[in-house]
């Protein structure tokens, strides 16, 4: 979701489109301070740091062997900016609470052997190594990547494939982090208390959980089979659906959420009673390799040798939009405000960036 001090620029300042070609090939991209952050190259990585309006700047990232910009996952969390690569080799954290982005180390750093990072959340990066669930503190990075937390684990954590970055069963909420393992518990660890609890047991999940603000209630939600389990500060409800869910994670959009089903050829739109209020179907044969919403739900799908971007409105109305070779391994997301529609798009492969304002209803 793009930051505010972004958003301001829409829409009376901001071109209609942008392109800009980078050295090939191109990582995933993430939205901080209002720019867009992604790393260029191979081996001799660049970080950018692009704003419409504003000076970019250009970091080197220095060498990252046998690595390209499109095996990177890059992931914010507050001032700090992580990044690694899909094989767990290579660490480097960037500041990026300030105008030039600054790494804290002059090459990136060696993950321990056997750690598989989660993500990050409260200024710490979280793996999983050996049964256990660890944390790293970012205040005390050094030479040596010791965790300053270490949680065992009943079982594997359970991973769900998401365009982004592949991730956990992984919430982050003001004072605590969610995660579930493959034996269906449901765990908690508390930032004031340093510990960790399990919530649920024997539970079946789906999806890959999201938080929900409806009906003035704030949840946590997990899909378990067909039905939805809903964590608040008042406790667990749980909420049966008509539709079986199946794919890679559901939506939140105003108070209700998109789940996918056969994969993403289906979307149903539920309220927080699990009554579909709307559905759209998407060509057959496709599956949904990320989704994103505000006013109406972004879905880019893979179909056979392409990668199609749609979008689809509270009626159910598919409309096409963009359309990639997937060897280009499109990287799209963008956010919405009434009826203005702002879409970037990175062409991984070929190092092609571009930024489009939609200013019409129909997005085109």
């Amino acid at each position: 979701m793009a930051s505010p001090a972004f958003l301001d620029l829409l829409p009376q300042q901001t071109p209609s489109f942008w392109e800009q070609n980078f050295s090939p090939p191109l990582s995933m991209g993430v939205l901080a301070h209002g720019s867009l952050l992604f790393v260029s190259g191979s081996e001799r990585l660049r970080l950018h740091c692009w704003h419409l309006l504003r000076q970019a700047f250009e970091v080197d990232l220095r060498d990252w062997a046998g690595t390209d910009a499109n095996a990177l996952k890059l992931w914010v969390d507050k001032s700090w900016l992580w990044l690694w690569d899909n094989d767990n080799r290579w660490l480097s954290l960037i500041d990026i609470n300030q105008l030039q982005p600054k790494p804290m180390t002059e090459q990136p750093l060696p993950i321990p052997e056997g750690a598989r990072i989660v993500g990050a959340a409260f200024g710490m990066l979280w793996w999983e190594r050996e049964n256990r669930l660890e944390a790293l503190d970012a205040q005390g990075w050094g030479k040596e990547l010791k965790p300053n937390l270490s949680i065992p684990l009943t079982a594997p954590l359970i991973r769900f494939p998401v365009d982004r970055f592949s991730e956990t069963a992984f919430v982050v909420m003001e004072d605590a982090v969610f995660f579930a393992d493959q034996q269906g518990n449901i765990w908690r660890w508390e930032r004031e208390s340093q510990k960790a609890e399990m919530l649920r047991s024997d539970v079946r999940l789906n999806l890959l959980p999201v938080t929900l603000s409806w009906r003035g209630r704030r949840e946590i939600v997990w899909v378990a089979d067909s039905r939805l389990l809903c964590l608040s500060a008042e406790g667990w409800r749980e909420v049966p659906l008509t539709v079986r869910p199946s794919g890679n994670h559901p939506v939140a959009m105003g108070e209700g959420i998109w789940l996918p089903i056969e994969k993403g050829q289906r979307w149903a739109f539920c309220d927080d009673k699990g009554i579909v209020m709307a559905e759209c179907r998407l060509p057959p044969q496709t599956e949904t390799l990320y989704a994103f919403a505000a006013e109406t739900l972004w879905l880019l799908q893979r179909d056979s040798d392409v990668v199609r971007l749609f979008r689809c409105d509270r009626e159910g109305k598919v409309q096409p939009l963009e359309t990639w070779d997937s060897k280009e391994q499109p990287f799209v997301f963008g956010y919405q405000c009434n009826s203005s529609a702002f879409l970037l798009a990175l062409v991984r492969r070929s190092g092609k960036a571009w930024a489009k304002l939609c200013i019409s209803p129909s997005v085109g």
